[in-house]
Order: structure tokens, then sequence, then C-alpha cells
């Protein structure tokens, strides 16, 4: 008898919509991209929520916060990465073929341009990326597609 009641339904509805401004919102917080003045965060959360696309936002949301973190995650391994490269490459010397040889294949992974093989369940493919550390003042906001 419950299931068939109106307000049932609507109470559903408020409590899925408020889990999905909920969950857009925590995570919004914590995407630096979102980070600017221009930006009106609640203003975004209310026309998705009138598009009934709450869903998709927070899908997004969380999806941006993720890749943030991966690329935080990325550019302290590659630091990291780079510094140790470079000792051991100090370090070895003519009578270490083999170390260098290992050292020159990391190049592919600590220079500026990263280029890793996503294997055989992608296709085989491979991805490039360009690492270039700026100042704050030089980012700007991509532009949309």
């Amino acid at each position: 008898m419950l299931r068939e009641e109106p307000e049932l339904d609507r109470v559903r509805d408020v409590t899925h919509t408020a889990r999905w401004l909920s969950r857009a919102a925590e995570a919004g917080l914590a995407v630096r991209a979102f980070q600017s003045d221009r930006l009106d965060f609640d203003k975004a959360l209310q026309e998705a929520q009138r598009l009934d696309a709450l869903g998709l936002l927070a899908d997004a949301v969380a999806q941006a916060q993720a890749l943030e973190s991966a690329v935080l995650k990325l550019h302290t391994s590659w630091r990291r990465l780079g510094g140790l490269q470079e000792r051991l490459w100090l370090e070895s010397g003519s009578s270490t073929p083999h170390l260098r040889e290992l050292l020159t294949a990391l190049q592919s992974l600590s220079g500026s341009t990263l280029r890793v093989s996503l294997g055989e369940l992608a296709g085989g493919k491979r991805v490039r990326l360009q690492l270039v550390e700026e100042s704050p003042e030089q980012l700007e906001a991509p532009p949309l597609p």
C-alpha cells in the first residue's frame, strides 16, 4: 500500500535530489578548478537541478576531483623519478652500461614529455603527456570544447 502513495514518491525524489546535491557540493569544494571568483557553483547546481541533471553534474565533479588528485600524484612521482634518475646517472659511469640503458629507458617517464603505453587492453595505444610547470599567475582556464 505504501508503495503506491504519491507522498512516498515525492519523499524518494526529494531524498534522491538531496543526495546528488550533497555529493556534487562536497566534491565541488575539493576541485581546485572551481576556486575562481567568477564561478558561482551554487547557481550551477540550481541550473543542473532545473535540468534534472544533478546526477550527471555530481559524476562530472567527482571525475574532476579524481583527475586533479591523479595529476597531483603524477606530478609528485614525476619530479621524484627525475631526481632519482639524475642521481643514478651521476653515480654511474661507463662501467655500468646496463644501468645506463635502464636510465635511458626511464627518460620516457621522467622527461618533460611522458610516453606511456596503455597496453593491449587499450588496443596498444600510447599516451603522450607534456608536463610544464607554471607559476599560479600563468594558469588560465582551458577553452571549452
